[in-house]
């Protein structure tokens, strides 16, 4: 179990053909029926495309469609499927001592921003089997779960973040997202960011914790 449970967000998908949208990005909706998260559309290619909702509304089927019809009248819906996702703290735990390690989504161990956790969480996960192997070898577990502590420390940032943004009325997201599209800012973004480690990237005058863990 994730440490916070009241953190899962359920998710309805559809993938769709007629998106009409350049495939160069990732579209992102805040809608005021859509609290809690965000609606979205990210192309497959140039005619196919992932669209979702995410929300803990009791009825976010009903509120696709409604997205659906406004944003996307034209698209023929191919196939629908549902998952939840967290958007919390992550569990910080990791005692190579015991006999369960939780990694990877049960642990919390996603980008709270996005629910993402295929790169953080595997690197996590590989990082404390290294350690688990260099322990059973009697050698010293140390490096890897270091390794995987400062991901952690990445992930507990993004999630603070998240926390922060939540503050921000969604009346007023146009004017931040705006804001961040200006100079220097933008530079500094399309310099450095990360989509994956987003917190250091965020970070003035520094490259994202991924270049650290390489070198």
């Amino acid at each position: 179990m994730a440490a916070e449970p009241r953190r899962w967000i359920p998710i309805r998908q559809l993938l769709v053909r007629g998106h009409n949208l350049d495939r160069r990005y990732a579209y992102v909706y805040f809608r005021s029926y859509l609290p809690h998260f965000f609606a979205y559309l990210i192309p497959v290619n140039e005619d196919l495309g992932k669209l979702g909702v995410a929300s803990r509304v009791p009825d976010l089927r009903r509120r696709l469609r409604k997205f659906v019809s406004e944003e996307f009248p034209g698209a023929k819906i191919l196939k629908e499927v549902g998952y939840v996702i967290y958007s919390g703290f992550p569990l910080s735990v990791l005692d190579i001592e015991g006999r369960f390690i939780p990694v990877g989504d049960a642990a919390g161990h996603v980008k709270a921003t996005t629910g993402g956790g295929v790169v953080l969480g595997g690197l996590i996960a590989g990082s404390v089997g290294r350690a688990v192997a260099e322990a059973l070898r009697g050698g010293d577990p140390g490096e890897p779960l270091r390794m995987a502590r400062m991901i952690l420390g990445e992930l507990r940032g993004i999630a603070l973040g998240r926390r922060i943004l939540e503050r921000i009325p969604r009346s007023l997201y146009d004017a931040f997202l705006r804001g961040l599209s200006q100079r220097p800012l933008r530079n500094h973004l399309t310099r450095f960011w990360d989509m994956d480690f987003q917190l250091s990237a965020l970070l003035a005058g520094r490259r994202s914790l991924y270049y650290g863990l390489r070198s």
